[in-house]
């Protein structure tokens, strides 16, 4: 009862739906936005009737089309190398006085960066339209507005009643410190979850809308991008991969945001501690490397799990 009320007071709350409903809006504004100068744009979505002579065969001279199309021949090319080369480079550095311990880690993770290259080996990466597919994958705006979102619902949900005096009502009643805080964590990451799942759908319909997204049951290693992967996905399963990633993220964030709403009192506090916590995520996303000794900083960071080129198209060992 007391989580089906909370639904209610926040979903028949006029002005948080308005808010909500315009986050999803300017989300697929920003799309726009960050579409609007890309080549893909103009030669694919723009000039949508030149695109579609050029598929048919009814345009020769050289275009921005057949140049895409060369290379992406070059590099579906090159894959079938660089796999097979792959044991041949691991045979040449183990052969290396530096490598060569069989116990050290570097021998380690140079024979299981091998194995894991393996698993590919007959991985068949075909041609296809690539353009909606790199497209959904370079936009990564969503996850400042999920930020956003949560911190809204925090307001609303919880900042908005502390402020009415209605905790000191709710704690005194029987279980008061547990039961309302625990319905009120409910409703906040089921309320996240929905939303990003929202979010992520309709990210994906636009850039459908704008460029379409081709064969989906092509190897994800097919695009360029992802050429270091080393799970045998679809395009098809790596996009379902990543809204299922995004949702995870969504729900450690809206944890996150709810336990900082609950400790802190002082909403300036609050909103200094949050973005605070933001920016050194940034921060640390854009200066620590995958290779270096704290790059575990970096893996488990949300911005980087947020960008799926990085999370499938990185090899980290």
């Amino acid at each position: 009862k007391i989580i089906k009320y909370e639904f209610q007071k926040l979903i028949r709350n006029r002005t948080y739906i308005i808010i909500a409903m315009l986050l999803i809006v300017t989300n697929l504004f920003s799309i726009y936005i960050h579409e609007k100068d890309e080549s893909a744009f103009l030669y694919v979505y723009e000039e949508k009737e030149q695109y579609q002579n050029y598929l048919q065969g009814n345009i020769v001279e050289e275009t921005y089309y057949q140049w895409i199309d060369e290379q992406q021949a070059e590099y579906l090319k090159s894959y079938p190398v660089f796999l097979g080369e792959m044991e041949n480079r691991a045979e040449a550095l183990t052969k290396l006085s530096t490598y060569s311990e069989m116990e050290s880690f570097v021998y380690r993770n140079i024979q299981k960066t091998c194995s894991d290259y393996q698993k590919l080996s007959g991985l068949e990466v075909t041609a296809g339209a690539d353009y909606g597919i790199k497209q959904f994958a370079g936009y990564n705006w969503g996850i400042l507005y999920l930020i956003s979102f949560l911190v809204i619902t925090g307001y609303f949900l919880l900042s908005a009643e502390r402020n009415k005096g209605l905790f000191l009502l709710m704690k005194s009643t029987k279980n008061g410190h547990f039961k309302f805080p625990l319905a009120k964590y409910f409703v906040f990451v089921i309320l996240s979850l929905v939303y990003e799942m929202m979010q992520e759908l309709s990210t994906i319909v636009v850039m459908g809308h704008f460029y379409g997204y081709g064969e989906l049951n092509r190897q994800i290693q097919s695009i360029s991008e992802f050429r270091n992967c080393i799970y045998r996905l679809t395009i098809k399963e790596y996009m379902i991969a990543t809204i299922l990633s995004r949702i995870l993220i969504a729900f450690v964030l809206a944890s996150v945001i709810y336990v900082l709403y609950i400790a802190i009192k002082n909403e300036f506090l609050l909103l200094i501690a949050i973005g605070s916590s933001i920016g050194l995520e940034i921060i640390l996303n854009m200066i620590v490397l995958e290779t270096e000794k704290w790059s575990i900083l970096k893996c488990v960071n949300i911005f980087y799990c947020w960008d799926s080129v990085q999370l499938f198209g990185n090899y980290l060992n």
